[in-house]
């Protein structure tokens, strides 16, 4: 079965171990260009990985697959303590190769996701590609690990902040493993994010519902319900923000309040969603929303309070 995914080419083999000669002719020469690897910040470091790597590839060209796979996974470990992530990332993508031809899934992923690691360094395009190699991968196993699985869909979704849609993509990802993980503050801390990344993108309608959502959700167990506020305050930021009319603002404020019996926490990460916007369009009802968030202090019990009579 082939399956590429971006740069990594992967020829996925089960069975016995025969000696490949294509897939070593092919490793050995990227190896080889991998040599030239320059000093980065720590020259001993880069020194001792081109060292490591000459003897992988010889390690390779003999048919000795362990050991040429450890050879390169230690080459990478220099190379990543030099910071010169990018040579670092491929060669643990070489290492996975090796891997898979000894049906070392594992491992494979293993060197997939350090890969993706030193990337994030380097090249965050490249990083999300693998991630979500990774990803996928977990997913075909026999246990499905929900915990990985959460915490790689929240890494690509962090890399992918710039493209707001595609980073409430991965988050609400995560958001769903977390839950599968049975680790409800991890599934709302995800949720949090994919409605910022929402309201960074302008899908402010769909922000205020994972907002409110979670406020909900917090109120519902006790050792969450200090962190009602935070959420309800995002969402009314969110609905201030979006320009929505004043009374209808007013009236979801009234059913926070409600909801909020602790009142405690800040906004929370929301400070920088669509700021420029609020104060192009503010409106004296709304001048108490900007004021506490120039504040950045923890709010009283009664703030919810204070907003509704403001409005009204």
């Amino acid at each position: 079965i082939n399956a590429e995914y971006g740069d990594c080419r992967l020829l996925i083999m089960g069975g016995s171990c025969s000696r490949d000669k294509g897939m070593e002719k092919s490793v050995s020469a990227r190896l080889s260009e991998l040599e030239s690897t320059g000093d980065g910040e720590n020259p001993s470091r880069a020194k001792a990985g081109r060292s490591k790597l000459e003897e992988a590839r010889k390690l390779l060209n003999d048919g000795k697959y362990p050991e040429a796979a450890n050879g390169m996974m230690n080459a990478a470990t220099q190379f990543k303590l030099a910071q010169c992530y990018e040579p670092a990332g491929d060669t643990y993508q070489l290492a996975s190769e090796v891997y898979i031809k000894l049906g070392e899934r594992g491992k494979e992923t293993e060197m997939y996701e350090e890969a993706a690691k030193c990337y994030q360094q380097s090249n965050p395009e490249k990083a999300v590609r693998l991630w979500s190699y990774v990803a996928e991968t977990l997913k075909d196993q026999e246990r499905t690990n929900h915990f990985k699985i959460a915490g790689t869909y929240d890494e690509m979704g962090f890399l992918e902040f710039e493209h707001p849609a595609k980073a409430a993509e991965h988050f609400g990802l995560a958001a769903k493993h977390w839950e599968l993980d049975l680790k409800p503050q991890r599934m709302i801390d995800s949720t949090n994010a994919a409605a910022r990344a929402k309201a960074l993108d302008g899908k402010y309608p769909e922000a205020i519902e994972m907002l409110e959502k979670n406020g909900k959700m917090c109120n519902a167990k006790d050792r969450m319900k200090n962190s009602v506020y935070k959420h309800l305050f995002a969402a009314a930021y969110c609905r201030v923000a979006s320009g929505e009319d004043t009374q209808r603002v007013r009236v979801a404020l009234e059913g926070y309040a409600d909801l909020d019996k602790v009142g405690i926490g800040q906004m929370g990460g929301f400070e920088t969603v669509s700021y420029t916007h609020l104060r192009a369009h503010e409106t004296p009802e709304h001048l108490v929303c900007r004021l506490l968030l120039e504040k950045k202090k923890n709010v009283s019990t009664g703030t919810l309070t204070v907003i509704i009579n403001y409005i009204s």
